[in-house]
């Protein structure tokens, strides 16, 4: 007589706010990150030397979509005169 492995999948159990609880599959979840956790006290605000030259105009409502596409590009949280 021959013996039969049984297989037994492992599962995870978690619940999805709106969708109630979900079962998953181990295979189906990411390894937890290995990087430490972000300290947000230890991010920084830095000021940045404008020109002279363009002091007036950053005074001006033009300068808020220039600004925002800067923010963007740069993956800045904030980019604003001051």
């Amino acid at each position: 007589q021959e013996a039969k492995e049984e297989s037994a999948t492992a599962s995870y159990v978690c619940y999805v706010s709106g969708k109630g609880e979900l079962t998953l599959p181990l295979e189906a979840l990411r390894a937890p990150s290995e990087e430490p956790s972000l300290n947000p006290l230890a991010f920084t605000r830095v000021a940045m030397e404008v020109e002279p030259s363009l002091r007036s105009w950053l005074s001006l409502g033009d300068c808020r979509g220039c600004l925002e596409q800067i923010r963007n590009v740069c993956s800045l949280h904030l980019a604003t005169p001051g």
